[in-house]
């Protein structure tokens, strides 16, 4: 997990919706700050799977003074700039209960959830990598629950299309110096499909690949690649597997075949071969 800090004055614009600023100490003193990559790429998920309108960080980073002073351990996730309260507003303006937001947070793999108040109106989320913890502020800070959807009787929706489809990218050297962190944060992009190369001559690998490949394996986005090539016969189909030095490609690395036409009149000269390999055992792919 990415955790980075933050001076005081920092108004960095981490996300379409969210800015550094929102995520800074209330103690009052003017001191650097930590915030996770993955609190706030989690924080954009839900703004999306919600609708919102807006959300609002009541409190994000704490430094171990104020959250103590303000009933915490003084060693808690804010502390650790994995953990924001927040209250979610539709794009009618009116607060969406806190009791929906814990439910697609859930959904949404957050790891630390609670309701805050009996009006249900502000929700603690955070990234924690130990034990998960739902919980219920209203009665004390054990876990109360395991599903929050049976614990507030909330029935589970129907998923839309948007919420059960992947979205991915398929990137080569002509995207550049690709900055796959602002990838990851965006919440946007569930996969990246990544070309590795043109042709079975060295010449013709894609400069970009091994950086691409290093760069989703680092931050845990789900990957594949693929070389397109103009015939498939006599092909080395293991060449792929030459187009990385390293990190070395998975051992059991599925190997398949795609075909793609031009036009859909489909004559053999049209006709664009693409061989796949997955690199990663996500589901997403």
């Amino acid at each position: 997990m990415t955790v980075k800090s933050f001076s005081a004055t920092d108004n960095t614009q981490l996300t379409e919706h969210f800015n550094a600023r929102e995520f800074r100490c209330k103690c009052g003193k003017s001191h650097d700050f930590l915030i996770s990559d993955e609190l706030v790429s989690k924080l954009e998920q839900l703004y999306a799977a919600l609708d919102c309108g807006k959300i609002i960080v009541n409190s994000g980073y704490r430094c171990p003074e104020h959250d103590k002073a303000v009933g915490g351990t003084s060693t808690g996730q804010h502390t650790k700039g994995t953990a924001a309260d927040v209250v979610c507003y539709d794009k009618s303006g009116s607060v969406i209960s806190a009791k929906t937001v814990c439910c697609k947070a859930q959904d949404l793999g957050f790891s630390g959830i609670a309701n805050i108040t009996s009006a249900y109106t502000s929700v603690h989320l955070d990234v924690r990598t130990e034990a998960k913890w739902y919980g219920d502020e209203t009665k004390g800070t054990n876990t109360v629950a395991s599903d929050f959807y049976s614990y507030f009787s909330v029935a589970k929706t129907q998923p839309q299309p948007s919420e059960i489809m992947a979205k991915g990218i398929d990137v080569s050297k002509h995207q550049g110096v690709i900055n796959w962190e602002k990838v990851k944060a965006s919440g946007q992009v569930d996969f990246a499909i990544l070309r590795a190369g043109f042709g079975k001559e060295s010449s013709q690998i894609d400069v970009q690949f091994e950086r691409n490949y290093s760069e989703c394996k680092r931050l845990g986005i789900p990957c594949g690649a693929y070389l397109e090539v103009k015939e498939l016969e006599g092909f080395p189909v293991l060449h792929l597997k030459n187009c990385i030095s390293s990190p070395p490609l998975p051992p059991k690395a599925a190997l398949s075949c795609k075909v793609f036409t031009a036009n859909g009149s489909s004559p053999i000269s049209s006709i664009k071969f693409l061989i796949m390999v997955l690199l990663s055992d996500k589901s997403a792919l």
